[in-house]
């Protein structure tokens, strides 16, 4: 029997041992939750739908004062740090340890990537209403509006990013 029939066989014997379990624990759905937690990929998706689901009014009311000071940012440096601000916010605002960690954790990228892309005219960075779409989406409790206005502020800008670079990371 060759690799691929042992590996069969094996699956074959794992299927049939299998049995309906507990339902997946609070930890193990915090996981699943933020295991694509980077900012730039699905975490902003994830978390955006999220909190959509699971925001406060407090949440709500934090979550509206972010885009003002974005929009208001001239400085590059302030600039990227009101950007990663808001997004900080939308995984905070999604109640998800593991995502609101990875965000913390790529906060300091963020903000030096966004202020980047305000200095480098060839890269687009999503507006003032791409933002505004994810906080009305999440606002008005709606996971897949949220999700696909946070794919549209984060997507365009990481596809020029990767043609610029020939899709190698930077």
């Amino acid at each position: 029997m060759g690799v691929s029939g042992d590996f069969e066989s094996s699956a074959r014997r794992v299927d049939r041992r299998r049995r309906p379990g507990p339902a997946p624990s609070a930890g193990q759905r915090r996981f699943l939750d933020g295991r694509h937690a980077h900012p730039g990929g699905d975490g902003a998706r994830r978390a955006a739908r999220l909190a959509a689901r699971r925001r406060t009014d407090a949440d709500l009311a934090r979550l509206a004062e972010l885009p003002r000071a974005r929009d208001a940012a001239v400085d590059p440096d302030e600039f990227g740090a009101a950007d990663a601000a808001f997004h900080l916010g939308v995984a905070e605002a999604s109640g998800n340890p593991v995502l609101i960690e990875a965000m913390r954790f790529s906060i300091g990228r963020l903000r030096e990537s966004m202020r980047d892309i305000r200095l480098d005219r060839d890269v687009p960075e999503a507006g003032p209403a791409a933002h505004r779409a994810v906080l009305d989406a999440i606002a008005a409790r709606d996971p897949e509006a949220a999700a696909a206005a946070a794919a549209a502020v984060v997507e365009p800008t990481l596809a020029v990013l990767e043609s610029l670079t020939g899709g190698a990371p930077r």
